[in-house]
């Protein structure tokens, strides 16, 4: 798989999902790699604040039969042009990848085996 992340130059995370975590994005930070996500979920968290998170209309989980979703419309063109600058602007590019890598290395050394639990118990209903 390190193979296969030394020739990504920035992922896409189009995510409609409420993913609890975006994992992708944390393997893709640490090694530098800039990338373009969704507001879906928890991948905004995933992001730490690292630009760019784009807004998109999230599933709700209606459905029509049994496994057919409702993908609600959406607007693409902030991803596109998103896009495109990261291609186009040769200065932005090469800012990210120092900014993405420095900014996860840093959240993750401030982890500690604890983070999860500590995270589960802020969840922990307080009226039983």
């Amino acid at each position: 798989m390190d193979r296969a992340w030394k020739e990504i130059k920035v992922l896409l995370v189009p995510l409609l999902w409420l993913e609890a975590w975006g994992i992708a994005v944390i393997e893709a930070q640490p090694r530098g790699t800039p990338v373009i996500s969704s507001n879906a979920g928890g991948i905004p968290e995933a992001k730490l604040g690292i630009p760019y998170i784009i807004p998109v209309n999230a599933l709700t989980g209606k459905r029509i039969g049994f496994d057919n979703y409702i993908i609600p419309d959406q607007d693409i063109n902030l991803g596109v042009t998103t896009s495109e600058m990261l291609m186009t602007n040769r200065e932005e590019y090469e800012r990210l990848p120092n900014l993405v890598r420095n900014k996860t290395v840093e959240w993750l050394r401030g982890q500690d085996h604890t983070t999860h639990e500590k995270w589960l118990m802020t969840l922990r209903r307080t009226d039983t």
